[in-house]
């Protein structure tokens, strides 16, 4: 009878730099709401993996659902420099949209912080 074969070991702890382990790690990492250890995986991905455009995206939108606005923001900048310096993105829309999102989110959060400021004096 023929020993049972071993298991593999863990890819991610044998090779930390494996794409597919990394991605999917950000993929479940995204997929279940921890949305901070996703962005971190993306950030590897982009940083190890920059022909990847898709990694930069997805770091963005990470850390824009870990309401890491500025770092989102800039992320985004950062992949609209690329793209009018001749860069390849698609679709680019995407990123247009997730600029504008997070502009529109950074105008509502000063404008409640201003309200509840108001309000302060209020009830002290």
């Amino acid at each position: 009878m023929d020993p049972a074969p071993a298991a593999p070991p863990p890819t991610q702890q044998n090779n930390p730099k494996s794409r597919p382990a990394l991605a999917l790690l950000a993929y479940c990492y995204y997929y279940v709401g921890n949305f901070d250890s996703a962005a971190s995986m993306y950030e590897t991905l982009a940083r190890l993996y920059p022909e990847v455009e898709s990694y930069k995206m997805y770091h963005a939108q990470s850390l824009f659902k870990a309401s890491a606005y500025p770092d989102a923001l800039r992320i985004t900048k950062q992949i609209d420099a690329e793209v009018e310096l001749g860069g390849h993105c698609s679709p680019r829309h995407r990123i247009t949209l997730l600029a504008t999102s997070q502009d529109y989110i950074q105008i509502l959060k000063r404008g409640v912080r201003m309200r509840v400021d108001d309000m302060a004096p209020q009830y002290v």
